[in-house]
């Protein structure tokens, strides 16, 4: 919960904005396209962060309610290098989902309205390690060569009911949070291989001994997520 106090921050800042600020009720918008704002707030808490890119776009079926889809993903690469020995790391973080839903709103005021609904979800997740290092050991051992590649994925779907509230900021523009609680099939699987190929010249032998893991677990999950994202909306 990092991000927690300059989201309050910032939030409170736009409630100040947007009371200056009025909507156009007699035009009516079809269109409406949001980006997380999380993901600029996360990384000025923690420049490491890998808060994913999420983009929402809904289509207004009338003044009360609107279909919506939602897409997100990142992709991070890292390779890293120890000066004092041979090992090196390499590692690739992703995550790729989407969604489709329906929300029914209610406006509350020229600035404010209250919006419900449920959405239907996917999502993929997966981490790659991958290391090589070379060692010596003492006989009969020799000269060992490690190599570990390691697999980590998961795939989740399942169902998202929500509520959110919505804050004018102008007449093309608003801010929205949710709250939602998460029911779902989680499948997490490993795949891991272990080699250690060794050379001893004293014996004059080697050897290639690797270990396997591999493995799959399935779930059901039900969660609840206090803030699920700040979108900054334009609508056209």
């Amino acid at each position: 919960m990092k991000f927690k106090y300059p989201l309050i921050a910032f939030l409170l800042f736009v409630c100040q904005f947007a009371s200056a600020q009025s909507q156009d009720s007699t035009t009516f918008y079809r269109h409406h396209i949001g980006i997380n704002t999380r993901v600029i707030i996360d990384k000025i808490v923690d420049p490491a962060s890998r808060m994913p890119l999420q983009l929402m776009y809904k289509y207004q079926l009338s003044r009360t309610g609107a279909i919506r889809i939602g897409l997100e993903g990142t992709y991070a690469k890292s390779d890293s290098t120890q000066s004092y020995t041979n090992r090196r790391d390499e590692i690739t973080d992703y995550l790729l989902g989407g969604s489709v839903g329906h929300e029914w709103q209610k406006p509350l005021s020229k600035i404010f309205m209250l919006y419900y609904g449920a959405d239907a979800f996917y999502n993929q997740k997966g981490r790659n390690i991958e290391m090589w290092d070379e060692f010596s050991e003492p006989d009969p051992y020799g000269v060992v060569e490690k190599h570990l590649k390691d697999l980590l994925t998961t795939t989740s779907y399942g169902i998202r009911p929500f509520i959110g509230l919505r804050a004018n900021v102008g007449t093309r523009l608003y801010l929205s949070t949710e709250t939602a609680f998460h029911l779902s099939k989680v499948k997490s699987s490993q795949d891991l291989v272990l080699s250690l190929k060794t050379y001893s010249p004293e014996y004059d032998s080697f050897g290639n001994p690797k270990t396997y893991i591999d493995y799959t677990i399935n779930k059901l999950v039900f969660s609840y997520i206090p803030i699920t994202f700040v979108n900054l909306n334009w609508i056209f």
